[in-house]
């Protein structure tokens, strides 16, 4: 449970034990690896890399309950219940199919966006969803989905008792991001020679083109930027801890401006990736938690030296990217800007993809088509409307997708209003928790949960929740901020 924040905040707390469980230590190091590795896997976008998350999230969820004070911790936390009915909704779609997909096929043109649906008996006033292609997408596919992020989310709340948990996991998510920033900003300057190119062989995914590569391990530039600038919030949060440190006389400050550096660094893989809401809110995300850093510096009374010098020669580099950026003629962000801005006669195909989700949605509101349909029931509606449609067949279209590019247009259109509350209700919870341990947050807290309110205002515009790599770092970023908070407030009433 949440324990209320108590007064007494300018009591001197004893330090915190260091001694830690080993199912706490085994479960942040499985959390940890998973986190880290799942960008690199193509940004979890095919099936097999989340079918490992799946098993990543069942081996630390078994580890976490094994201890009955955690499952009885667990049995209190209701992101768990609100899971359990959203998972159990999308298993009803799987098992109650109102139809089946298969792809068309032509022996001499190829696979094309064309798929035959059968319709099948199904009880109607149950959730009901598409059977397909499992490794294409399916109700059972999004399923696993879904599963691996929620697993993961509940063994950290049941396992974690140490907050310095949390600050590990922290430190780790960001120097992940800056290696990725590195790789992204190499791939850029140096497009020939991809130094990531092995994942991209057809092998791996037919549908995947190899001119869809951006950076490092995700093939989606916006999924980069989302994944990039959650981890430029876990970097401010490591920054701002070095700075409560040094307020505190537990350790030398002196790593704050390297923090600072390494955030500069994400800032900059920005204006490699091409992806213009990416570009705002990363770089909202960056002067929100300097300012944050700031603002703290000032009211806590104590200074940083490591903050104060590295502001000053920060202030200088950013001043040098801009001025480079703009004039070097090498941003990819803003030359994909520039044409957009000089070709007005281009389709807006997010406006039609959100104009055909608002038709779909109110033919299936309350139940809605069925996890993982979108891609199935979309041609239709675009041959109705003559928008991209293909020479090659009847019914098809030479724009597919599976997904609406807004994940508030999505949710409710897969999952029905019905289900996608499932899902809203999670979110509620998380900042509600926000709102009550807001002084529990401190800077720390407040700059780690930036960038995901970050995520969601990118939803509106875009798919970033469904990308595996954002997905689950946004899911255990949201956790282990609250979780801290949460510790700290009970750390701090057992001591007044």
């Amino acid at each position: 449970m949440i324990s209320s924040p108590t007064v007494h905040d300018d009591v001197a707390l004893p330090p915190e034990k260091t001694v830690v469980s080993g199912v706490e230590r085994t479960v942040t190091n499985l959390v940890a690896v998973w986190v880290v590795l799942v960008p690199w896997l193509i940004g979890g976008r095919l099936w097999w890399v989340q079918a490992l998350g799946v098993v990543a999230g069942t081996a630390a969820f078994i580890v976490a309950v094994r201890p009955s004070d955690n499952r009885h911790t667990l049995w209190r936390f209701p992101v768990f219940w609100l899971g359990v009915l959203f998972l159990g909704y999308i298993a009803c779609q799987m098992f109650n199919p109102w139809a089946s997909a298969v792809q068309r096929v032509s022996t001499k043109l190829g696979p094309i966006n064309v798929w035959d649906v059968t319709t099948h008996p199904h009880v109607e006033w149950l959730p009901a969803g598409m059977s397909a292609d499992f490794t294409q997408m399916s109700s059972a596919r999004m399923l696993m989905y879904w599963l691996g992020p929620w697993l993961l989310v509940c063994a950290w709340w049941a396992a974690v008792r140490r907050r310095r948990s949390g600050q590990r996991l922290a430190l780790i998510i960001f120097l992940n991001g800056i290696v990725i920033a590195v790789v992204a900003m190499i791939e850029h300057l140096h497009p020939p020679a991809k130094i990531l190119g092995v994942y991209y062989d057809a092998t791996f995914d037919p549908n995947m083109a190899p001119e869809l590569t951006t950076s490092a391990g995700f093939v989606n530039h916006s999924a980069a930027a989302a994944y990039l600038y959650l981890a430029l919030g876990a970097g401010f949060a490591v920054a701002a801890r070095l700075q409560k440190s040094a307020k505190t006389g537990e350790r030398d400050s002196g790593l704050t401006w390297v923090a600072l550096f390494g955030s500069l660094i994400i800032l900059a893989s920005f204006f490699t990736l091409g992806s213009r809401t990416g570009l705002v809110i990363g770089c909202t995300v960056f002067v929100l938690g300097f300012g944050i850093l700031l603002l703290a510096s000032f009211v806590g009374g104590g200074r940083s030296p490591g903050l104060w010098v590295g502001s000053v020669v920060l202030a200088l580099a950013i001043g040098g990217l801009i001025a480079y950026e703009l004039h070097g003629e090498n941003s990819a962000t803003l030359e994909r800007w520039k044409y957009l801005d000089d070709h007005p006669e281009d389709v807006d195909v997010r406006q039609v993809l959100r104009f055909e989700s608002q038709r779909m949605l109110k033919e299936h509101f309350w139940l809605g088509w069925g996890a993982g349909s979108f891609r199935y029931t979309l041609p239709r509606y675009l041959y109705a409307d003559n928008y991209f449609q293909s020479s090659k067949a009847y019914g098809g279209s030479y724009v597919w997708t599976d997904y609406a590019h807004c994940d508030w247009l999505q949710l409710p259109l897969e999952y029905g209003v019905v289900g996608a509350s499932f899902a809203l209700a999670m979110l509620l919870y998380w900042y509600g928790s926000a709102l009550w341990l807001v002084r529990k947050l401190g800077a720390a807290g407040l700059v780690a949960l930036a960038p995901t309110l970050g995520v969601l205002v990118h939803s509106l515009i875009d798919f970033p929740l469904f990308n595996a790599a954002v997905l689950t770092l946004f899911s255990v970023l949201l956790a282990s901020t609250i979780k801290t908070a949460s510790l700290s407030a009970q750390r701090r009433s057992k001591h007044s």
